[in-house]
């Protein structure tokens, strides 16, 4: 009777002490999730308050890394010291954002307005960076445009994009124009588009023309499958702003950008879609804060700062353009119709042009008739 009591005994102890175990357990797991969403609150935890009955950390301690103004949390607990020291430093403002104040002295009027000086600082420095390395390698560039050309001409214009793409973009809510997480894939993409004018069929430009006319099917094939990837990027971007309720904003977004950027522009006949142009609208739009998603940003932004650098920001409208700016600055004296001008242009290229306006027939030739205008002994000024 007694043996059987004192089994009984430890069967009911050996019960309770699994059960208390348990208990313990999921305890425990209660208060870790408590104590982890107590410090995700900004909840000042009891270590900090200075006393000793705080939480012990887990084994792999968790490091808060912040990548775009959202906290990153990066499990470096089974990495090693030197790949933890690597991320760190990509991820770390090489100018900080504290800089509104210089003692007590105001300087700037928030952090915003910091990030988006940082932001063209980066863009400018990034620019001088391309324009020396592509010209050291002699791979394809403008060889009449040098740095004092970029900054008497098109400094300033470079300033403005950023600035526009600065407010679409959110820049200054965002921590990283200013860390290698973003300047590298910048410069790399950068780097990489200069490289590419080695590639055969890649030596192409964006024209009706040349689309329809010029363009292998390798050259198809490549688009075909950088538009694909763009179009999987977009989708996800779609699905995560319907996700969290920002659709409405994109698409304005969205919306804006086309009707005072790109409508304008492309409905005039001489259209060129420069590279510089067309990522500094698509970098616009992938403004989101997943970490692809401020990549294809930084990817966009290198292909803008290689445009400027390489090139120089010339106008979409191209000789068009810049025709109607000599003409209204009386670089050119011609009293001709722009249009007409434009026609005979495309009819027989820039280099007759340039004769009959040297020539000074140029009101003579443009009025003509275009069977007699390509022969300049036909251009009078008594016609």
């Amino acid at each position: 009777m007694v043996e059987e009591i004192s089994e009984e005994n430890d069967n009911n102890f050996l019960v309770g002490r699994m059960i208390g175990e348990q208990g313990f357990k999921v305890g425990h797991n209660e208060d870790r999730a408590l104590y982890e969403e107590g410090r995700e609150e900004g909840i000042p935890d009891e270590e900090s308050s200075g006393s000793n009955n705080s939480m012990p950390p887990d084994s792999g301690d968790i490091n808060d890394i912040d990548f775009d103004g959202n906290k990153e949390r990066c499990n470096l607990s089974h990495t090693s010291r030197l790949m933890k020291s690597l991320v760190g430093l990509f991820c770390t403002n090489l100018i900080p954002d504290d800089l509104t104040h210089v003692g007590s002295m105001q300087i700037f009027e928030s952090i915003e307005a910091v990030r988006i000086l940082k932001f063209i600082i980066v863009t400018t420095v990034l620019i001088i960076v391309v324009h020396f390395s592509v010209r050291g390698l002699n791979w394809e560039h403008d060889v009449y445009y040098s740095l004092g050309n970029f900054f008497h001409y098109d400094f300033v214009t470079a300033v403005l994009y950023s600035v526009v793409f600065a407010m679409i973009a959110r820049i200054g809510k965002k921590k990283g124009t200013d860390r290698l997480a973003f300047i590298v894939p910048a410069l790399a993409s950068s780097i990489i588009q200069s490289a590419s004018s080695n590639v055969w069929f890649l030596q192409n430009s964006i024209t009706f023309y040349n689309v329809s006319c010029i363009w292998p099917w390798q050259l198809f094939l490549f688009i075909f499958i950088i538009c694909s990837l763009i179009i999987f990027m977009s989708y996800l971007h779609i699905r995560n702003s319907i996700r969290d309720s920002s659709y409405v904003q994109r698409l304005v977004e969205v919306l804006f950008i086309f009707a005072f950027f790109l409508l304008p522009k492309v409905l005039h006949a001489q259209f060129h879609f420069h590279h510089y142009y067309s990522f500094w609208l698509l970098g616009m739009i992938f403004n989101r804060d997943e970490w692809w998603n401020q990549l294809i940003m930084a990817i966009a932004w290198g292909q803008f700062i290689n445009g400027i650098g390489v090139y120089g920001a010339d106008p979409v409208h191209t000789c068009a353009h810049a025709l109607h700016t000599s003409i209204s600055n009386n670089c050119l004296r011609v009293k001709a119709d722009e249009e007409i001008i434009i026609d005979t242009m495309e009819k027989y290229g820039g280099e007759w042009i340039e004769t009959i306006l040297s020539s000074g027939l140029g009101d003579a030739c443009f009025y003509k008739s275009a069977a007699l205008a390509p022969d300049i002994a036909n251009c009078t000024t008594g016609s």
